[in-house]
C-alpha cells in the first residue's frame, strides 16, 4: 500500500519552485521515482484509477489548465482510497462498498466501437447483427447481467477482462448462431449467420457460463432455442477463472471452426458467492472442437468430503481433438518443442461418452496430474489416446482412481503413453 500526498506552490519565486506529488510506502520511505513535479498549483486531490485499460493504475492531477497522468505499477483491482472522499458517492467511508444494481435497459451496440477504459456495467449488452464491440479495458459486470452476441455480430476481448463487479456471479457471454447454416454461410445482407467471440490475452471471470455457444433468452416456443446454436469462439492465450462453466457448446451438426489454444482454465479458493465448479469445457452433440496447449486446473486440493464429478472437458456425443501446442520449430521430424495440454486436480480430466452418436475423441501430448480419473471413455469407439502422461494422486484412499478408464468401447488406439506407478488402465 502506498500513500499519495501533494505539495502545492501558490506562488513561484523561481522557475524551479514547482508543485510536487509524493508517494510513500507503508514504512514511511519514499517510493522510487517520486516526487513527480508540475509547474502550476495542483487543484484538488490526485485521483487514482486505470484510465487506459492496462489493469495498472494511473495518477491523474489537474495543474493550471493542464491535466497530467502518470503510469504506475499499481494493481487496478486493489485501490483502497483512490479519490477525494474515497468513492464516487463521496462518502469518505473506508468501509463503503459501492451498491450493485441491475438496470433493465440494455446497452445496444449497433456499429463498430472500442472500449479501452474500465467501466462498470449494470445492464445487459446486446451486440446487433453487423456490429463489433472490442473490449481492451476492464469490465465489471453487475449480478445476473449478460453479453449477447447476435448472428453476424462479433465481440472481441483483446487484452481486457470481464469479471463480476459485485458479490454474485454475472451470467456470461452468449454467442448466437444459426443451427441450419455452416460456419461460413452469409445472410442476404452479407453478414455471417453465426455470431463470433474472439478472445486474445483476455480474462473471463466469475460467470455462470463464461461463454455459451447458444441461447438461453426466452423465445416464443422453447424448441426454437436450438435454432440459435452454431456460434464461433476463437480463444488464444486467455484465462477463464472461477466460472461455474467456462465454455459450453450446445448441439451443432456442421463441422465447427471454433478453437481454444494456449488458454488457462482455473478454479481457486476465491470464487464469488454462489459459484461452484461444474466443468471447464462442456460439449453436447457437437461436431468437432480443437483444444491445443491449454491448462485445466483446480488449484485447491481434492478432499474426500468435496468429491464431485467435475471435469476439465465434458463431452457427450461430441467430436473433440485435444493436443499439445507447438512452441518450437517445425522440422521434417515434426515439432521441436510441444507445450502439453495439462489437467490437474479434477475428478475427470476428460469425460467423454456417447449416448446417441458414434463420434470419437483424440487425445495427444497431454499430461494428467493428480486427477481422480485422467480420461474416461464410455461407448466411445475408434478414439486415439497417444503420447500422454498419467500421474495419479497418492491420497483419496477410499476413491477408485485410474489413469485411463475405457468402458464399453472398441476400435481404440492406446499407445506411447506414460503411466506412473499408481496409474492404471481399466
Amino acid at each position: 500500500m502506498e500513500i499519495i500526498q501533494t505539495v502545492t506552490r501558490t506562488s513561484h519565486s523561481s522557475i524551479f519552485d514547482q508543485s510536487s506529488i509524493y508517494a510513500y510506502n507503508s514504512d514511511g520511505s519514499m517510493v522510487e521515482g517520486y516526487p513527480l513535479e508540475v509547474y502550476y498549483p495542483i487543484d484538488g486531490t490526485p485521483t487514482i484509477g486505470d484510465i487506459d485499460g492496462d489493469s495498472k493504475n494511473e495518477i491523474v492531477v489537474l495543474s493550471g489548465k493542464m491535466v497530467y497522468a502518470w503510469d504506475t505499477d499499481g494493481d487496478a483491482d486493489k485501490i483502497e482510497w483512490g479519490s477525494y472522499r474515497h468513492d464516487n458517492y463521496n462518502t469518505g467511508n473506508y468501509d463503503f462498498v459501492e451498491p450493485c444494481f441491475t438496470d433493465n435497459n440494455p446497452i445496444t451496440v449497433s456499429n463498430t466501437i472500442i472500449w479501452s477504459d474500465s467501466r462498470r456495467i449494470y445492464s445487459d449488452i446486446i451486440i446487433e447483427t453487423g456490429a463489433k464491440l472490442t473490449i481492451k479495458g476492464n469490465l465489471g459486470m453487475s449480478e445476473d447481467v449478460a453479453i449477447y452476441v447476435k448472428p453476424g455480430a462479433e465481440l472481441k476481448v483483446e487484452g481486457g477482462s470481464i469479471r463480476a463487479a459485485c458479490d454474485g456471479q454475472w451470467q456470461g457471454i452468449e454467442v448466437w448462431g444459426n443451427s441450419d447454416a455452416d460456419q461460413n454461410d452469409l445472410d442476404q445482407n452479407g453478414y455471417l449467420k453465426q455470431g463470433i467471440v474472439t478472445l486474445i490475452d483476455a480474462t473471463i471471470e466469475d460467470a455462470f457460463k463464461g461463454v455459451l455457444l447458444g441461447r438461453t433468452l426466452p423465445v416464443q416456443y422453447p424448441e426454437e432455442l436450438s435454432d440459435y446454436n452454431g456460434g464461433i469462439i476463437s480463444a488464444n492465450n486467455s484465462t477463464f477463472r472461477n466460472n461455474e462453466y467456462s465454455v459450453m457448446f450446445k448441439p451443432y451438426s456442421y463441422v465447427s471452426v471454433s478453437s481454444i489454444d494456449d488458454c488457462h482454465f482455473e478454479f481457486d479458493d476465491n470464487p464469488v458467492n454462489g459459484i461452484q465448479l461444474k466443468n471447464f469445457v462442456s460439449l453436447y452433440d457437437y461436431e468437432y472442437l480443437s483444444i491445443n496447449g491449454c491448462n485445466f486446473e483446480k488449484k485447491t486440493p481434492l478432499t474426500e468430503q468435496e468429491l464431485e464429478e467435475f471435469s476439465g472437458i465434458y463431452s457427450i456425443d461430441s467430436h473433440v481433438s485435444v493436443d499439445g501446442l507447438c512452441v518450437g520449430e517445425y522440422t521434417s521430424n515434426g515439432c521441436t518443442e510441444i507445450q502439453n495440454t495439462y489437467f490437474s486436480g479434477l475428478f475427470y480430466g476428460i469425460y467423454a461418452a456417447n449416448i446417441a452418436s458414434a463420434r470419437s475423441i483424440d487425445v495427444r501430448h497431454s499430461t494428467f496430474d493428480e486427477n481422480v480419473t485422467g480420461i474416461y471413455l464410455g461407448q466411445v469407439d475408434y478414439s486415439e489416446v497417444v503420447l500422454n502422461t498419467f500421474i495419479i494422486p497418492d491420497g483419496l484412499s477410499n476413491t477408485d482412481k485410474s489413469g485411463l478408464y475405457i468402458d464399453m468401447s472398441t476400435g481404440f488406439i492406446v499407445q506411447q503413453n506414460d503411466f506412473n506407478a499408481n496409474a492404471w488402465v481399466a
